[in-house]
């Protein structure tokens, strides 16, 4: 058995999971990681006390220390540095005619690498952007083109109920949405009502649709009302929610009335 922590990295975006070694952390520590691409910080948003699966804690990458002082100088420093490559990526961009929405920067804990991230409708030949940035900041300098789901994670905010974004506060994967899912919980097919600000069926669709065949009463579970959060949120149950068969009669019940007084034609 061994123990793995979730960490999302820069306190934005996916959580990824590490091995923490001997370290004794808690919810909310800074950390510096060894990632893929380099040395990045992050916080500890999950812990998980032992796993079965001894392949799986090997392929993990390793937390290396909890932040000192001297990481929270660096990381202040690599802050600035990156809005300062922001704004001259978006002059060059704008120079050179380039169709691309410059996103964010990364700038790596230990000074090796300078990471742009981008979304674009087509191919985008930045070869000579790419140049432009090497000569200002002399790092190497790499280009991530991501989705629009991932930009809305990046930039989070609030969405139409009034909630931080799912996507930038606990979900760590985007699950497949599908309009076949909102037709199921008897939402509005109208796309301005059950779109993100992203552009694409808001994630909470997929999390409730799960809830409702959780709680589906034909497999003999209690049918309950689930909203979107994290797991260790309160849930709140309604204990009177028809079932399909009851709202398929009722609508049903309702056209006939709506026949009888003329409103409809048999054709309808």
């Amino acid at each position: 058995m061994n123990r793995i922590v979730g960490i999302r990295l820069r306190d934005k975006g996916r959580v990824y999971y590490f091995d923490p070694g001997e370290l004794e952390l808690r919810k909310g520590d800074k950390v510096v990681a060894d990632t893929a691409w380099g040395i990045t910080f992050g916080t500890v948003c999950s812990w998980h006390e032992k796993i079965a699966n001894q392949s799986c804690s090997k392929d993990l990458k390793a937390i290396l220390r909890k932040i000192t002082p001297d990481d929270e100088v660096k990381i202040n420093s690599t802050q600035k540095l990156e809005q300062e490559a922001l704004s001259y990526c978006l002059e060059r961009i704008a120079q050179r005619g380039l169709n691309m929405k410059l996103v964010d920067s990364e700038h790596l804990l230990d000074g090796s690498k300078l990471i742009f991230y981008f979304t674009a409708d087509e191919r985008i030949d930045f070869r000579e952007l790419v140049k432009d940035l090497a000569n200002r900041f002399r790092v190497r300098i790499e280009m991530k083109q991501v989705g629009v789901r991932d930009e809305a994670r990046m930039f989070a905010g609030f969405g139409c109920c009034g909630r931080q974004f799912c996507c930038s506060t606990f979900l760590s994967e985007f699950e497949p949405v599908t309009i076949r899912m909102a037709r199921s919980q008897d939402m509005t097919l109208n796309p301005t009502k059950i779109s993100g600000v992203c552009g694409r069926l808001m994630c909470c669709i997929a999390f409730e649709y799960n809830a409702k065949e959780t709680n589906n009463p034909e497999k003999g579970n209690q049918p309950t009302a689930k909203t979107c959060g994290p797991p260790d949120q309160p849930v709140r149950e309604n204990n009177n929610v028809p079932a399909d068969g009851e709202k398929t009669r009722g609508r049903r019940k309702r056209r006939r009335n709506r026949k009888r007084e003329g409103g409809l034609t048999d054709n309808a």
